[in-house]
């Protein structure tokens, strides 16, 4: 009998490996409350010990789908860590790799990391493939998702890649439809995009009038979106077309949710719940302070809504019951990944306390390990006290 080719298996497993990745994914997006932990814990270890063997595309692949789940994410930051060192030869060559770069960008978002020589790597790779002007190297869907990765990553690309990529962004406008437009970042519109590359957004998000016919809750970034650019840029508001402006009080108007302005309950009833507005990540500290804000006995709500963002915490101050402070708590996976810096979609929620005039308080991890078990209860009292309006902090 002819012995096995050891190439033929290794290619097998590594199908098999994806494969099962690829199913798992499946499930956990169809039943996130899914109990394959086990199973997802293997097939990381089973990624890694084969992470010399698996070609590149291969290996961003695995990174990318084990970013699925928060208890793998590790394991994908070492596949990542991998293929780096593999993609980092063509990142010098025009036109290689583009879809492995894509990937890579796309699970460095996923993952919170924030590599500033990777990225810019990849985007100068990306800039040389964009010259000559090329209308159609990325398509509509790797538009938007790369424009909201590097918004979420706070990372803005040299002139050399973003010159190029804003025109292109501009050329593939007319093509978004309703679902590009609900999903694009609030960030990247309002802080990113160019004044022409914005109207011409507004417009085709006016034209198609996206999100207006869809659940308030599908238009969080329209929403927020809207919010931002009328309280901190209201002259360029008013100097849109009108056929945009009257497109934007649509959007403020569908997507009121419960107001913007001072959480509290409405004719006696209690706080407003979530909703069908996703809650981000908690971490444990979350789940300490809560405990001992239900042992202190003070009164406090939690998940509660604001315009298209969700409130940690929003609790009365004992010493003077009128008082409610927005108790915003910044855990581990508020920032990016081995650093102290907040993630933006964090940082844009300190905006919208300053032009609401929230009273707020923050607590972050580091802050909370810092203070002893037997001092917590004092500390939570004493950072209620002085929660202050967003506006008045340095």
């Amino acid at each position: 009998l002819q012995s096995p080719d050891p190439f033929l298996e290794q290619a097998a497993a590594q199908i098999k490996l994806l494969a099962s990745l690829r199913r798992l994914r499946e499930v956990a997006r169809s039943d996130p409350d899914d109990h394959t932990a086990t199973e997802w814990n293997h097939l990381a270890e089973e990624a890694q010990g084969m992470s010399r063997e698996l070609p590149t595309p291969h290996l961003l692949d695995c990174a990318k789908l084990l970013t699925t789940r928060r208890a793998t994410h590790a394991a994908a930051t070492k596949l990542l860590l991998a293929a780096a060192d593999s993609l980092r030869p063509q990142f010098t060559m025009p036109g290689s790799g583009f879809r492995q770069h894509y990937v890579f960008l796309r699970s460095l978002h996923r993952l919170q990391l924030r590599w500033p020589e990777q990225m810019n790597m990849v985007c100068d790779s990306w800039g040389q493939l964009l010259r000559p002007f090329h209308p159609g190297r990325f398509s509509v869907n790797q538009l938007w998702k790369t424009g909201n990765a590097l918004a979420d990553l706070g990372f803005k690309p040299r002139a050399h890649f973003w010159d190029p990529f804003v025109r292109t962004y501009r050329t593939n406008i007319e093509h978004f439809e309703d679902t590009h437009c609900r999903m694009t970042s609030a960030i990247f519109v309002v802080d990113y995009m160019p004044e022409t590359l914005r109207l011409a957004f507004l417009e085709r998000c006016a034209k198609i009038r996206a999100g207006l016919f869809t659940a308030p809750a599908q238009i969080r970034n329209l929403a927020l979106m809207e919010f931002l650019l009328r309280k901190e840029n209201p002259v360029l508001v008013a100097s849109l077309p009108f056929g945009v402006r009257r497109y934007l009080d649509g959007v403020r108007n569908h997507a009121n949710f419960d107001g913007w302005g001072e959480p509290r309950p409405r004719n006696g009833a209690a706080f407003p719940s979530p909703k069908l507005l996703p809650v981000e990540p908690r971490g444990h500290v979350y789940a300490e302070v809560i405990d001992r804000l239900q042992a202190l006995l003070l009164s406090f709500n939690r998940d509660v809504v604001c315009g298209s963002i969700v409130l940690d915490v929003v609790v009365k101050d004992p010493l003077t019951p009128s008082r409610q402070v927005v108790l915003e708590i910044e855990d581990t996976c508020d920032f990016f990944a081995g650093t102290r810096d907040l993630v933006p979609r964090r940082l844009v929620r300190r905006r919208v306390h300053a032009q609401v005039g929230h009273l707020v308080s923050r607590l972050n991890h580091w802050d909370w390990l810092a203070v002893g078990n037997q001092d917590r209860d004092r500390f939570l009292l004493e950072l209620i006290s002085l929660g202050v309006p967003e506006a008045t902090r340095g």
